[in-house]
């Protein structure tokens, strides 16, 4: 004390948080007789044999009332921080994922089941951490872009040293976003056999809320594909499921439109509208990346009664197809007889009269009566199948993606 007060001054002494540093008296008095002498305080780290972290805490002076003359209840509490270093041995625990995959690398319903597998390689046991699984639109995890995926959340209570533990959990990622990401994955416009290359991507971090102290914090995620990641290619205009958008998939998404019809609905929204069958017409021979797995074929159309049932029966090679193999070169006839053989989805001049989509132009208003054979309309010698590669010239109308 710097003056003398009538009456004692008791000092209580406190730690923010137990456990941590042993204080060697929490209270000290000041008496008349002794006021103008230090008196000392040691504060002490305490050695518990588990590292936990250097951390810090704070010590707080404040004046005992009810011990202290009330001349002095108006002063304030003094608080100063104090940083504890742990001499502890930093245990050798190391929390990483040996294994990721994912069932349904389509998520054609919008979520899909993943297994993982996570170890602890180092020499002591861990304790209790979580593992969370996110889902990023590309290939890198932490730029922004991430979504958690809450119901993916795993308690571990622990692993021992040299164990390891597999889970399986379902990702709900929602086709509203993947279908946002199909989209840009897919852009319109582009040659028929187009591949995806940019798919979205699963990621699992281990020991997310950081409750393990690791010999090494830098692998609990981002570490690989199929150890701590997984591709998801939402394709879901492939609604047969044999790797390739058909013509008669992209009739099926008109027919579609203003139904809930779920394999239509491409983003999930409980109806199909119009963008949606038109992102079908414009992706018209792009093809499913060969990594992903295909979704069991389960389309489900129905066709009016005006579409001769040979029309919308898929032949063993499609229209698409032939278009896109067929030389330059080689004859109209030869076309013409192929898709013939082959009617995968003649639309022709029967196609405005099935789509429920009023304002839709007459694709071919310039169509002749003339004989026909098995079915397939004609038009100057040439299979209307042959204009399912023009189809995207009659939506110009229409804001594209």
């Amino acid at each position: 004390m710097v003056l003398q007060k009538p009456g004692n001054v008791t000092i209580d002494v406190t730690v923010s948080i137990d456990g941590v540093v042993a204080l060697s008296a929490v209270s000290v008095t000041f008496t008349s007789g002794n006021w103008n002498q230090p008196q000392t305080i040691t504060l002490q780290g305490l050695a518990d044999g588990v590292y936990t972290g250097n951390r810090s805490v704070e010590v707080t002076l404040s004046v005992n009332d009810a011990l202290t003359d009330a001349a002095y209840d108006a002063v304030p509490d003094v608080v100063f921080p104090v940083h504890v270093i742990d001499m502890d041995p930093i245990p050798n625990i190391d929390l990483i994922a040996t294994a990721f995959a994912v069932a349904d690398h389509t998520a054609a319903d919008g979520s899909t089941s993943v297994t993982f597998t996570v170890a602890n390689p180092g020499t002591a046991a861990s304790g209790s951490f979580q593992t969370q699984i996110v889902w990023s639109p590309n290939d890198i995890i932490g730029d922004g872009d991430d979504v958690l995926l809450p119901e993916t959340l795993q308690t571990f209570t622990g692993l021992n040293a040299g164990t390891d533990e597999s889970r399986t959990v379902t990702a709900v990622i929602g086709r509203s976003a993947l279908f946002s990401q199909a989209l840009l994955a897919n852009p319109a416009g582009q040659p028929v056999g187009t591949v995806s290359q940019l798919p979205g991507h699963l990621f699992l971090i281990v020991d997310s809320t950081n409750a393990v102290i690791e010999i090494d914090e830098t692998n609990n995620s981002g570490t690989g594909p199929l150890i701590d990641s997984d591709i998801v290619s939402y394709f879901p205009w492939d609604t047969n499921g044999n790797g390739t958008i058909e013509p008669l998939e992209a009739l099926a998404a008109i027919q579609a439109i203003g139904t809930a019809a779920a394999l239509q609905d491409y983003d999930g929204n409980g109806i199909v509208t119009p963008l949606e069958a038109l992102s079908a017409i414009q992706r018209i021979g792009y093809g499913r990346m060969l990594m992903a797995p295909a979704p069991p074929s389960t389309i489900a159309s129905t066709f009016p009664d005006t579409v001769e049932p040979q029309q919308a029966v898929a032949g063993p090679v499609s229209v698409a197809a032939i278009l896109s193999s067929r030389p330059a070169a080689e004859s109209n006839e030869a076309l013409i007889a192929e898709s013939r053989e082959a009617p995968s989805a003649v639309v022709g001049s029967a196609w405005a009269s099935v789509s429920p989509l009023g304002q839709v132009p007459n694709l071919f208003p310039e169509a002749k009566d003339e004989p026909q054979e098995k079915g397939l309309p004609i038009r100057d010698e040439l299979s209307n199948a042959i204009e399912v590669d023009r189809i995207y010239e009659h939506f110009d109308w229409l804001t594209l993606f």
